[in-house]
């Protein structure tokens, strides 16, 4: 419990203090958050890493796959509150136009993909999909490079049992 309120009171200070903020440092600190058994813990980091992104935005290039990892999870998370967040997150990293010579790991974030098109869960596996057709769309040099290693989830995807993630 103390270790959540120090990471609270550290995000409050570093946000308060914009023009100074680390947000590669915070975004580690939330991310490890974001997988907490405790709803509250996960729903508190979701909404700052929501924050970070709009407000850190190409300041977090670095820390995208994690923050991506952490976000796909929570898509499909059982409170409706924290699935909204981390939509609404999942977004505001897709609309932003990251340049890989910048540090963008398109790499990374296809392997954030690839591993969460195994989830259990229908919506993350449709965002999944979601990132793999962004990154093609924006990156698709790059994203060919990464063929052989992603052509066989993609390939299962279209025999996925939900019809949602097949026919996408």
């Amino acid at each position: 419990m103390g270790s959540r309120t120090q990471d609270t009171e550290e995000c409050y200070s570093y946000h308060n203090q914009n023009q100074n903020v680390d947000y590669g440092r915070m975004a580690e600190i939330l991310v490890r958050r974001a997988g907490s058994t405790d709803e509250f813990t996960r729903l508190t980091s979701i909404t700052w890493i929501n924050e970070f992104v709009k407000l850190g935005g190409e300041q977090l290039v670095p820390y995208y796959a994690d923050i991506l990892g952490a976000v796909l999870p929570c898509i499909s998370d059982e409170e409706e509150k924290i699935r909204v967040v981390a939509r609404e997150t999942n977004e505001e990293l897709r609309a932003i136009k990251a340049d890989p010579a910048e540090g963008f790991d398109i790499g990374a974030i296809l392997s954030i993909a690839k591993r969460e098109l195994n989830s259990e869960h229908e919506a993350t596996r449709i965002e999944a999909l979601h990132w793999f057709f962004t990154l093609l769309d924006r990156y698709c040099a790059e994203f060919l490079a990464y063929l052989n290693d992603i052509f066989d989830p993609l390939l299962n995807a279209l025999s996925d049992p939900s019809d949602a993630v097949s026919f996408l």
